[in-house]
């Protein structure tokens, strides 16, 4: 079995950052994303510190700098190599990630008990792999979304960081938990005209982020439409939240930078809008995936073709780098093609579809897929349809309604009336009478991760899975 990477605290000292600059975005732009980037070859770039870690492959980098963590980092191997007596250690390129918010001492605190503090760099001494995989998620949800230019090489060029000398204390959390977000998602969803359409169209968006002009497209309406429904947004924010009203210096009260992160691309020609980390996962616990658009952004009147009747592409074999093609039924207002975009588009679905499909093609079986069916895998000439779900506490009997339906349908309409159905959970339902539904009234397999890459699923199916290897 393979051992749990271990975590590392590395102390920054300002006497190795020299010319980089004094504060903690200056570090992160002009040393992690510039300097440390140019020191690229084959995929890995190397970090000198005058403490040495007996680190190994895969192990965790976490670079702390003046009393919080700016940057992360996954160690590849030691090098023999030192300037002025400094150990050199390489670093996987494309494992580098800045933090916004940074993380600060008691982040850490609430997931390893005996921390005691950044007084010193040291190794985390909790090796669970419930730890390693709470400090990743705390990584993943404070992560600073860069799109940086590249040169031919791989090597990146410039940044997008954000927009002028004010924009480090701009992109500052201004609702600071999720808790909060939450009470803000409640009031929304209770209102006619809300700004709900665009938190969910972006939460939908690769990266979580969209600029307002290109949002403003997809619901067929004015740029200054959507830039009202913002400002009255940020309106009731400050009121449920009781946060402050921020003013800049051209004397313009700041909306955008509640619910976003911002920052200028293509040359300063274009700003994106980026969903908060905290926003996100409080986003995360509604089940929105059925939200329809309304009101404050109507959308333009359409004709609706009543004769239209929905395309089923043919299947085609399984990629799992390869954005899955929409094939148009001409209904315009379609609400089922809405529905299958926005889930098809979900970060933690196509996670665990990549997963699937890596366990699936251990066995050489034939494995296919459409924007309809997730996967649909040929065992020894048994059909298995497979129906992925991204689920939670709140919305897991939702989800699993919908997959049941999907399933039928897709077995009715490719004519594959014998395959077996299996539903693909990313958690495990609390309701017990579900598993015994699935299993003995619908006769639909069902199974669920218990981390990145394990599955789990019911006595009852185990053998039948195992068989798949997509349980051990």
């Amino acid at each position: 079995m393979k051992a749990v990477p271990e975590i590392y605290i590395v102390a920054m000292h300002e006497s190795n950052l020299q010319g980089v600059g004094e504060s903690h975005l200056d570090v992160q732009k002009n040393f992690f994303q510039d300097i440390l980037i140019k020191r690229n070859n084959d995929g890995a770039c190397k970090y000198y510190c005058n403490r040495f870690f007996n680190s190994k492959k895969d192990d965790l980098f976490l670079f702390q700098y003046r009393g919080r963590i700016i940057a992360s980092a996954v160690f590849l191997e030691n090098v023999k190599e030192t300037i002025n007596e400094s150990q050199c250690y390489l670093l996987k390129t494309n494992s580098i990630k800045v933090f916004e918010p940074l993380i600060e001492a008691s982040d850490i605190k609430t997931i390893v008990k005996d921390f005691k503090g950044f007084s010193r760099p040291q190794k985390i001494k909790d090796t669970s792999i419930e730890c390693f995989q709470r400090i990743n998620t705390l990584i993943a949800n404070r992560t600073m979304i860069v799109k940086p230019e590249l040169h031919l090489n791989g090597v990146q060029k410039s940044h997008d960081f954000p927009i002028d000398d004010e924009s480090a204390d701009l992109n500052m959390p201004r609702v600071k938990t999720v808790e909060q977000w939450i009470k803000v998602i409640e009031n929304e969803l209770t209102l006619k005209k809300s700004f709900m359409p665009t938190l969910v169209h972006l939460l939908g968006c690769e990266n979580y982020e969209n600029s307002c002009g290109k949002i403003a497209k997809a619901h067929n309406v004015a740029v200054g439409t959507i830039n009202l429904s913002l400002e009255r947004f940020a309106k009731r924010v400050i009121h449920i939240t009781g946060i402050d009203v921020q003013i800049r210096q051209v004397k313009k009260k700041l909306c955008w930078n509640i619910p976003f992160i911002g920052r200028y691309v293509e040359k300063r020609t274009v700003f994106i809008w980026t969903l908060r980390p905290e926003l996100i996962k409080a986003l995360k616990t509604f089940d929105l995936e059925s939200y329809e658009i309304d009101s404050e952004q109507p959308t333009a009147l359409v004709e609706i073709n009543l004769n239209a009747e929905q395309t089923f592409p043919e299947m085609r074999d399984f990629q799992a780098n390869e954005t899955r093609a929409f094939i148009s039924s001409g209904n315009k207002t379609n609400p089922y093609e809405i529905m299958v975009r926005r889930e098809k588009a979900n970060k933690d679905h196509e996670q665990i579809l990549k997963n699937l499909a890596t366990l699936l093609s251990q066995k050489d079986y034939i494995i296919k897929n459409n924007i309809y069916i997730d996967l649909l895998c040929n065992a020894n000439g048994q059909d298995f349809i497979f129906e992925v779900k991204s689920n939670n506490k709140q919305n897991a009997l939702s989800q699993i309604r919908k997959a049941i339906a999907q399933l039928y349908e897709y077995r009715f309409n490719y004519k594959l009336f014998q395959a077996k159905l299996c539903i693909v959970l990313q958690e495990k339902p609390v309701q017990k009478w579900i598993i015994d539904y699935l299993l003995n009234d619908r006769h639909i397999l069902v199974c669920w991760l218990t981390d990145d890459m394990v599955f789990d699923c019911p006595n009852e199916c185990r053998e039948q899975l195992s068989q798949l290897k997509i349980i051990k």
